[in-house]
């Protein structure tokens, strides 16, 4: 036992004592990072490493405890070196070699720590990233593009350093260097350089099929996935005028964001009315519209015609912070116009409830090119809106055959531009997801104070995960669409399989595909939408229909026989007349509130109630393909379904 362990920690030899400590702690330290690595990244189920919760201790303590062990190891075995030619220069009075050898140390020190900080560095900041923190990471110590140069330069201080120290420990026993070089310690090293040369070579093979991928991705939608091939596809939609919409945004801020009625205050910042316009609502909103007569004008006149496009600043490496300035204020007008539609139907008044329509309709043509899938998204809730505001124009039964079929051409209109306006969305949802790689591989991005791709060449196990990653994402973008994509692969042994939403709840998921969680995470359900649009656009026109049927004989259908082809299953929509059940938002008091607050005791909120009325109702049953009655309400039930309808009572 005594020889094992004179052996193993070279007691009588302090120069291959010195060369086996030092090779021990830099390649066993990078060989249990690699192997803790790929165990977390595979889908054995080993690790089970939670990176979206902030809570990662048991995982870093497992890696932690076992560096520590081989720290110990290391510093155990060259601190006993160091002793022993601490006596000897003693003994001999000769005391340079010690110097050299604290000296190197000293340099060997210096580069492992920069290269520990650079390493915690590039941690916390990618946890940062992960959890959707980015701005709050801590400023860089060096230019982003610096990071790769001075890592290098640390490594080589690392290796200059221990070989000044192995030189000055033969030197003082007056021996060759070679006689330092242990069998084991060659072995370490070849085992070293064997595995970074199979991730090395792996990760260029990555590389060259996320190149092969990225091409076919630019091939099927015609353009570069760049801020310069997204700037080129915006320039040829149309006119732009920044001035335009930086003037409807100040005047959309004016308005008013408090209602009042009576001496209850609704808090208005939804622009939307009550399904019951009663005496005293309408008396209300009369004269919330004159305090804001104004801005209403203002904003009114905007959509008289079709605006021009916003201008975007698409700078890469920064997509992310794109700012869609048409958005919100399309958004808030269009809701608070179809109140004022409501407003005019009530009161007979049609010629103002269809130039009320006119200028909704010119809002949702008007946000058609909004870029990136939350731009599409926009667009089909203002799109939802105008199919609320023609349901409403139905009921009323005021509207003439010419208003019918000019309704039925907008409709056409729609439901071609539907399929454009998605596959425009999936275009530029590619080129973001890219960018934001781009970005955090250069540093280019604003928030992002770290190069990580100069990184590759020293872990190139972590360069090969991020290229699959990134193969997988682009991948998705040969999908027909979004509905038609598939979520990263969640992690086998992990007790479930988790579906796209699992990123939002910060589960445990496959870290190898955490990019794609980030960047992709419920695109099926964005992609339902666009079809949801397109089956209301369908049934709307089959409800077109049936109103004209009941202007001919009196009465609505009890049947249809060519109902519209549901785009979710292929068949035949549904139709009804009959009792539906339907939401509508009524004046309700908070469900919590203070009564000794005079102002909170005063306050109503719009809130969404069931009930069931005579309507006419057409519907698809929606990505789930089970009949819910016409119900969309996804927060409560997971009700689906896709509906036009004409209330009846």
């Amino acid at each position: 036992m005594k020889r094992i362990l004179r052996k193993l920690f070279f007691w009588d030899s302090p120069a291959k004592g010195a060369f086996f400590a030092l090779t021990f702690f830099f390649v066993v330290s990078s060989l249990w990072f690699t192997l803790f690595q790929m165990i977390w990244l595979s889908d054995c189920g080993l690790v089970q490493f939670n990176i979206m919760s902030e809570c990662t201790e048991r995982e870093v303590q497992v890696w932690a405890g076992v560096e520590l062990l081989i720290a110990l190891y290391s510093l155990i075995v060259f601190c006993r070196a160091l002793w022993l030619l601490a006596v000897n220069c003693r003994r001999g009075r000769k005391y340079l070699p010690l110097i050299c050898v604290l000296g190197s140390m000293a340099l060997w020190l210096c580069g492992g720590l920069f290269c520990l900080a650079v390493f915690l560095y590039f941690y916390k900041s990618f946890i940062y990233i992960l959890l959707g923190e980015i701005g709050s990471s801590a400023p860089a110590f060096l230019p982003s593009r610096m990071f790769g140069l001075a890592y290098l330069v640390a490594v080589l201080c690392m290796v200059a350093g221990g070989f000044c120290a192995v030189k000055s420990f033969v030197s003082a026993e007056g021996k060759r260097l070679r006689t330092a070089v242990s069998k084991a310690g060659v072995a370490l090293w070849g085992v070293f350089g064997v595995a970074y040369l199979v991730f090395l070579g792996m990760a260029l093979m990555q590389s060259r099929h996320v190149a092969r991928a990225r091409a076919l991705v630019e091939q099927r939608f015609g353009h570069p996935l760049t801020a310069d091939g997204l700037r080129e596809v915006y320039s040829k939609k149309g006119p732009t005028d920044a001035e335009f919409w930086k003037r409807l945004e100040e005047a959309s801020g004016k308005i008013t964001a408090k209602f009042t009625i009576g001496d209850k205050t609704l808090e208005y910042w939804n622009r939307r009315l009550p399904e019951t316009l009663t005496p005293e609502v309408l008396s209300a909103f009369d004269d919330y519209c004159k305090a804001n007569e104004a801005t209403i004008i203002e904003m009114e006149k905007c959509f008289e015609s079709i605006p021009p496009l916003p201008s975007y600043e698409f700078e890469a490496g920064n997509l992310i912070n794109t700012i869609l300035v048409n958005a919100s204020p399309c958004r808030r007008f269009v809701v608070f116009e179809l109140s004022r539609m409501r407003v005019f139907l009530k009161r007979q008044d049609k010629a103002e409830a269809l130039r009320s329509y006119q200028r909704i309709d010119n809002c949702a043509v008007s946000l058609q090119y909004t870029p990136f899938l939350i731009g599409g998204l926009v667009c089909l809730a203002v799109e939802g809106y105008r199919l609320d505001a023609i349901e409403r124009l139905l009921e009323s039964r005021m509207l003439s055959d010419d208003d019918l079929q000019r309704l039925s051409a907008d409709l056409d209109a729609l439901e071609k531009r539907v399929p454009a306006l998605h596959q425009q969305a999936m275009y530029s949802e590619a080129t973001f997801g890219q960018d934001v790689l781009w970005g955090l591989e250069r540093g280019k991005s604003h928030e992002i104070h770290m190069a990580f791709g100069d990184l590759r060449f020293f872990y190139p196990q972590l360069w090969f995960h991020v290229a699959l990653d990134k193969e997988y994402i682009l991948q998705q973008y040969l999908a027909e669409d979004f509905s038609k994509m598939s979520a990263a692969p969640p992690r086998e042994g992990s007790g479930s399989r988790h579906t796209p939403n699992d990123f939002g709840d910060k589960q445990i998921m496959n870290a190898a595909f955490i990019f794609s969680r980030m960047l992709i995470p419920s695109l099926q359900k964005a992609g339902n939408k666009f079809h949801g649009m397109t089956a209301r656009a369908r049934a709307m026109k089959a409800l077109l229909k049936a109103d004209a049927y009941r202007r001919e004989h009196g009465d609505y259908p009890e049947t249809i026989a060519d109902l519209p082809t549901d785009p979710f299953t292929g068949k035949p929509m549904l139709y009804r007349y009959g009792d539906v059940e339907l939401s509508e938002y009524v004046l309700m008091r908070p469900e919590t509130f203070n009564e000794d607050d005079e102002e909170d005791a005063k306050r109503l909120e719009l809130m969404p109630q069931t009930k069931t009325a005579r309507a006419v109702q057409i519907w698809s049953v929606g990505p789930n393909g089970i009949d819910e009655g016409g119900r969309h309400d996804v927060t409560v039930g997971g009700k689906d379904d896709f509906s036009a309808r004409i209330r009846l009572e």
